[in-house]
């Protein structure tokens, strides 16, 4: 299932938006008591999120990953004599979770800005997955889960302060003077 073009990340990228528009409100959801308006519990799942994400003042969208689970989609690429395919979203945010994740915290920003443009304004969302398949126990995690979505669970025996992490810089090019904006960094200092 690793298809590394554009077209695929694009229909991966409109999926999701219609996933966020899918599901109904579950009486047994945790996040019930929240929706208790009547009027409320008419509008879709995700949507309803989103208003508690910006009643919260929070950046973080959590997503049930058996919604994920139960979506597929068909994938015709732009252009390409390959017939219509049945992709499964979620194997590949599993194995790919890296490639899809900037994408998805856009797609989630535009989805914001949509949904209340002062609230989203300068604000960097992300995405958070929950009910995964598998749960890794953090002692018998191998190099093979790197780049991986996954979910872990252990003992916290020691914490630490929490240092700010560097997500795009901007840089300033001292010959030229050129700015150049949004250079994402991938775990260490990254210049253009």
């Amino acid at each position: 299932m690793h298809m590394k073009s554009k077209d695929y990340l694009k229909h991966s990228l409109k999926s999701k938006l219609v996933l966020a528009i899918r599901y109904e409100l579950d009486r047994n959801d945790p996040n019930f008591e929240f929706y208790e308006d009547p009027e409320k519990r008419s509008n879709k799942y995700y949507l309803l999120c989103l208003e508690k994400m910006k009643k919260d003042e929070k950046t973080t969208l959590y997503v049930d990953f058996d919604h994920i689970n139960s979506f597929q989609y068909n994938y015709k690429p732009e252009g390409g004599s390959m017939p219509n395919q049945i992709k499964d979203l979620s194997e590949d945010l599993l194995t790919n979770f890296y490639r899809y994740e900037p994408n998805l915290r856009k797609a989630l920003f535009n989805c914001m800005l949509r949904f209340d443009q002062g609230y989203a304004r300068n604000k960097v969302f992300f995405i958070a997955f929950y009910n995964l398949p598998t749960c890794f126990k953090l002692r018998d995690m191998k190099t093979n889960v790197i780049g991986r979505l996954a979910s872990i669970y252990g003992t916290v025996t020691r914490t630490t302060e929490v240092r700010p992490e560097l997500l795009n810089g901007t840089f300033l090019c001292k010959d030229c003077n050129t700015t150049i904006p949004d250079i994402e960094q991938q775990f260490k200092y990254t210049i253009p």
